[in-house]
């Protein structure tokens, strides 16, 4: 084996204690076991520091030092802690293989103990020149012979092995201190470079293509010595998973599009065509908006949008089946876009697909939405048609002068609206616009809802806030800001962290002038209407809630506001010619 290139890195820590300590006896320990006849049998733990414990008490530390020579001086001391940490880099040549290793070595001798604790591990990137093959593996503790454990594949390019060994040498490395190498003095980003470098060059043939990237070096040599019919945009499809096998390759003349197509269970020379213009590749959204629309349909779009949904992977499920007329088709697709855009959330459109076949079985309905605004309306009225027969229409009520101080305008740099949401609607609004599922809340208890939005009162620019109420001695005794968060439950700036303040002592000060009473909540459930307040319960009472420490625990008093949903079983046994009557029938 020959050694191309070596780097390691040590790192010594010695710890040192005192000789000496506190005597400390354990505060529930009623018999002394210097002084009485009955020693004390029971080993008493005073620390959950991982360097401490003992009998009686807790070595005290003394001092730390990353010296090699106080390692060495204080190898075999007791009162010492003791730990050598060496990582070390190789690539190496062997026969027909390059590798990039990776090695660990952790040698501990923990204070108070003779014998010293070791740990290996050695992670590897192989290439096989011969059969043009990449492999990855790990051995962990490589220095036992029989109790070791060893892991090894085939790697694929999609798992983006290059860059994982990138992020293993920085995490390892992470303490690099700007250490001579050659005689350069290097940074950890250059280290990694020169390896990486060092790695993949060796490979016989990635000399051909000098301008291209460590990774695309790899994948083209792979693809050339391969025999592969590949594109012009050939490392777009570095990252497509799976990659297809030599056996499915030659089923289709070495031709990789054609394959990948054909594996995908597609096919269309128009795809083909798209499939040469495409940055990135990944079938998931078109094989979704086959199974929503049509294949004939999607492929009747101009190129540009069949390349969108290719480099766009913004489904997380399969299709739904919807019985769409040719215009209810369009509207639908014309959304669609708007997902593939980010404006509207895949989540929300899927939703909306389901509330659409779920509705047409209890009364006709059509999509008429086709922008961004319409369809907003048109998901808030079918979410409510939805509660109506299956969850119910809510409404929380609270007192009117401290919904009117609350909702007061705030002054800054900007003007700030905050909402007291309340109605079922509101909230499915906050939740579409904000894509959380704050839609979810409106019967929690403990939680009030407010969405803060900046410069008028229906800007999309908000922030959607938990308070929580702290109900102790028979009064609210604070409401307490437990969440705020911005789109996709992303945090927000911190230009809104001031207002968000102002808005907290607004509240609190609500509070102490006793303005804030608890609220009620109604419920209209097909043509049926339920009633509830809020009201404290016994403490031995089960209530799921975070985050309340030693307050008094509140609930609905109706506990019927709980079960105002259908399930599905429900559904599919009555069928929805009945469900309307069962509903009605219903004895709340």
């Amino acid at each position: 084996m020959r050694e191309i290139y070596s780097y390691t890195l040590t790192d010594y820590t010695t710890i040192k204690f005192e000789g000496t300590n506190d005597l400390c006896f354990d505060k529930h320990e009623t018999v002394n076991p210097f002084w009485d006849d009955e020693p004390l049998k029971k080993k008493v733990t005073l620390s959950t520091d991982d360097w401490d414990g003992g009998y009686y008490g807790k070595f005290k530390q003394e001092s730390v030092s990353e010296d090699e020579e106080d390692f060495i001086k204080n190898y075999g001391n007791p009162l010492c802690t003791v730990r050598l940490y060496r990582r070390t880099i190789v690539v190496t040549e062997k026969d027909n293989k390059i590798a990039l290793k990776i090695f660990e070595y952790n040698r501990v001798r923990i204070k108070a103990t003779k014998y010293f604790r070791l740990s290996t591990r050695v992670e590897f990137l192989t290439f096989n020149h011969t059969t043009n093959s990449l492999y990855t593996g790990y051995i962990i503790n490589y220095h036992k012979k029989r109790k070791c454990r060893k892991k090894l594949r085939r790697c694929i390019f999609a798992e983006d092995p290059i860059n994982r060994f990138r992020s293993l040498i920085n995490s390892l490395f992470g303490d690099y201190k700007e250490k001579v190498i050659e005689p350069k003095i290097w940074g950890r980003s250059d280290l990694i470079n020169h390896i990486i470098n060092l790695f993949v060059n060796s490979i016989p043939g990635t000399e051909k293509y000098p301008e291209l990237s460590p990774e695309l070096k790899l994948y083209k040599r792979y693809l050339d010595y391969s025999g592969i019919k590949f594109s012009n945009n050939w490392s777009s499809f570095i990252l497509y998973s799976p990659q297809p096998k030599k056996v499915e390759l030659v089923k289709n003349g070495m031709k990789y599009i054609d394959t990948i197509i054909s594996n995908a269970g597609l096919n269309g020379d128009k795809l083909k065509r798209v499939l040469h213009k495409v940055k990135q590749c990944d079938f998931t959204t078109l094989s979704y908006t086959y199974e929503v629309f049509g294949k004939n349909f999607i492929m009747s779009q101009n190129d540009d949008i069949i390349k969108k949904m290719i480099e766009n992977s913004v489904v997380n499920g399969s299709g739904v089946q919807v019985n769409f007329t040719n215009k209810e088709n369009q509207n639908s697709f014309d959304i669609f876009k708007l997902v593939l855009d980010g404006q509207i959330n895949y989540n929300t459109f899927h939703d909306h697909l389901n509330f659409h076949n779920f509705l047409n079985n209890l009364e006709t309905i059509k999509w008429k939405s086709s922008n961004y605004e319409d369809f907003m309306d048109e998901h808030f009225e079918w979410s409510e048609k939805q509660a109506f027969y299956t969850s119910g229409d809510f409404k929380r009520y609270y007192g009117e002068k401290f919904k009117s101080e609350v909702e007061r305008p705030l002054l800054g740099v900007n003007v700030h609206f905050p909402v007291l949401l309340t109605t079922s609607k509101e909230y499915n609004k906050e939740s579409f616009i904000q894509s959380n599922c704050v839609k979810t809340y409106i019967k929690k208890p403990h939680s009030i809802i407010v969405s803060l939005r900046r410069d008028n009162v229906d800007s999309e620019d908000r922030v959607t806030i938990e308070y929580f109420i702290k109900y102790s001695g028979g009064k609210v005794v604070e409401l307490k800001r437990v969440q705020s968060l911005g789109k996709f439950n992303y945090n927000f700036g911190e230009d809104w962290s001031i207002i968000l303040e102002n808005l907290d002592r607004r509240i609190d000060n609500l509070v102490k002038k006793e303005m804030f009473v608890l609220p009620e909540i109604e419920s209209i459930f097909g043509h049926k209407t339920i009633k509830s307040k809020l009201v404290e319960i016994e403490p031995n009472q089960f209530y799921d809630v975070h985050n309340i420490g030693s307050e008094t625990k509140l609930d609905w008093d109706n506990d019927m506001i709980y079960n105002v949903a259908l399930k599905q079983s429900i559904f599919d046994d009555f069928g929805p010619n009945n469900l309307l009557n069962m509903i009605n029938e219903l004895d709340f």
